[in-house]
């Protein structure tokens, strides 16, 4: 299951993180505090039978934050800001939220992602623990779990569905909002690199498109806060773009 921390209070502006695989809450902890008071809702995993909230598809993911949100106070403007996989989320929350809440303006942040129908197949490079743990970690177990070979394998298990899951997400390259999308990349991720392809984003919505490059690697937005906070902070200032 997938829920959000903390809900949203009544405010009229307000940003959605939705992390990418391997993204906890606490990574994007600098993030939020950098953001205040701007409140800051994160997309969290809820533990569940047979690890069922990472075997979602990326649309039932959205789903489902996109129920919870509607559960409560929705702000006027909402900046939805996605990472890796979390973007494919974003997009799919974005689309939903322009049907069930229509009075809110959302904005669209897809950071360190290429588009659906650029990216290769994962299961092209295995999916064997090995590789698993390569792509995200860079072959290293995390930090306290290089004694703990049980738990690693459910993390293990848990990112293979991840990137199964991205496999398996093959929208139609068309427009599926009107939302301004902003296109963010890092000088250091070759996994989504700033050109044609990233360009390729505009072919899912009908609004306008922003690109814009940082420094730093693939995980840029919870290692970089200051300036990539400074940019969220001028999104939910400026005003609300409308679809031509």
């Amino acid at each position: 299951m997938i829920g959000l921390h903390p809900a949203l209070p009544p405010c009229d502006t307000a940003v959605v993180v939705v992390p990418g695989i391997a993204g906890t809450a606490r990574a994007v902890r600098p993030l939020t505090a950098a953001l205040a008071p701007v409140p800051v809702s994160v997309a969290v995993r809820r533990p569940s039978p047979a690890g069922r909230g990472g075997s979602l598809p990326i649309p039932r993911r959205a789903e489902e934050l996109a129920a919870r949100l509607t559960a409560g106070p929705l702000p006027a403007r909402l900046i939805v800001a996605g990472h890796s996989l979390g973007a494919y989320i974003a997009l799919e929350l974005v689309r939903l939220l322009a049907l069930s809440a229509p009075e809110t303006a959302c904005t669209l942040v897809v950071a360190a992602q290429l588009p659906p129908h650029r990216l290769p197949l994962h299961a092209d490079d295995g999916f064997d623990d090995a590789t698993v743990l390569r792509k995200v970690t860079g072959g290293t177990a995390p930090d306290g779990l290089a004694g703990d070979p049980a738990l690693l394998g459910v993390l293990i298990d848990q990112w293979r569905t991840d990137y199964r899951a991205i496999d398996a997400y093959k929208p139609e390259p068309a427009a599926l909002t009107d939302a301004p999308v902003h296109v963010w990349t890092a000088t250091g991720d070759p996994s989504a690199p700033y050109g044609e392809g990233i360009a390729d984003w505009g072919r899912y919505t009908t609004g306008p498109v922003h690109r814009e490059e940082f420094d730093g690697s693939h995980d840029f937005l919870f290692t970089r806060v200051a300036p990539v906070a400074d940019r969220l902070r001028q999104l939910t200032a400026r005003p609300i773009e409308v679809c031509p």
